[in-house]
């Protein structure tokens, strides 16, 4: 009985591999321990436990002897992404959402950042067949949903009707930036960039903020108003600017998204959020 247990688990992890839908799979798992314990009822949740087991046992076997990996893990690797904001539209936050990405070779992509407002989210969720990712994610602490469909490839992320929302403040659809994130090599920039400049705006600023930076130790970005601080490891920034409203030094956070040279973020004023911009001018 253990060895009809070892072979469903085996069976069902083939399976998975071939056909790459995760609520079939479930459905095998679950005939096979029903069956399993109507042969042998006595300590049903062995069985549960030996083909839970097994399944990926079989799923591991298959991705190392498989000519073609599975369909799942095509595209893995790390990403960025942000959700540039709607400066001037009422009521929305004018900075740009970011998110670190992470897809690991089972094609399970996991993302974790911060939107505009200031509120972190997370999600997590298999990539279809055809590289398509269900986004969705619900921050209780600010009330806010993000819901979409992302396609993920070898170059990165895109969505163009990504809808944020806020309860009791805004519904709007933004269009979801992404790329691959490759770590610079040592002494090496994470951006080509010739003459880099630092554009913040909205926030609540008197006026928009333009500055040259020059770069530092390869990954940081500063003048005697700004500084924007890469981290080699995440693809993620850092920093403050000097509001020159107020004199006083604002934090800002984003990520950098290599495949358009640049790094977006942003910012949060008094009663709005602003956005954070580093590239080449055009």
């Amino acid at each position: 009985m253990y060895m009809l247990g070892a072979l469903a688990g085996m069976g069902t992890g083939f399976v998975d591999v071939a056909v790459n839908d995760l609520l079939f799979t479930a459905l095998l798992v679950l005939g096979a321990c029903m069956l399993l314990g109507l042969l042998r009822p006595r300590w049903p949740w062995r069985w549960v436990v030996l083909v839970g087991v097994f399944v990926p046992v079989a799923e591991l076997a298959a991705y190392l002897v498989m000519a073609v990996k599975p369909t799942r893990g095509q595209v893995y690797g790390s990403f960025l992404t942000a959700l540039p904001g709607m400066a001037g539209t009422l009521g929305t936050p004018g900075g740009d959402s970011y998110g670190v990405v992470t897809v690991n070779n089972m094609g399970v992509l996991t993302v974790g950042g911060a939107l505009a407002d200031g509120v972190a989210f997370s999600a997590s969720a298999p990539v279809s067949k055809s590289g398509q990712w269900p986004f969705y994610s619900y921050a209780a602490a600010g009330k806010d949903a993000v819901l979409g469909w992302v396609s993920v490839g070898s170059n990165g992320l895109a969505g163009t009707n990504v809808s944020w929302s806020k309860a009791a403040g805004f519904t709007n659809v933004f269009q979801l930036l992404g790329s691959v994130w490759q770590a610079p090599a040592a002494k090496s920039p994470a951006l080509s960039l010739t003459e880099p400049v630092v554009a913040i705006t909205g926030g609540d600023l008197p006026e928009p903020l333009t500055t040259a930076v020059g770069l530092s130790q390869y990954l940081s970005y500063a003048a005697a108003n700004v500084t924007l601080t890469i981290n080699s490891s995440t693809g993620g920034f850092s920093g403050w600017f000097v509001n020159p409203g107020t004199g006083n030094k604002v934090t800002m956070s984003g990520v950098v998204l290599q495949n358009r040279e640049s790094a977006r973020g942003f910012f949060l004023g008094r009663s709005q959020s602003g956005e954070v911009l580093l590239q080449d001018p055009y």
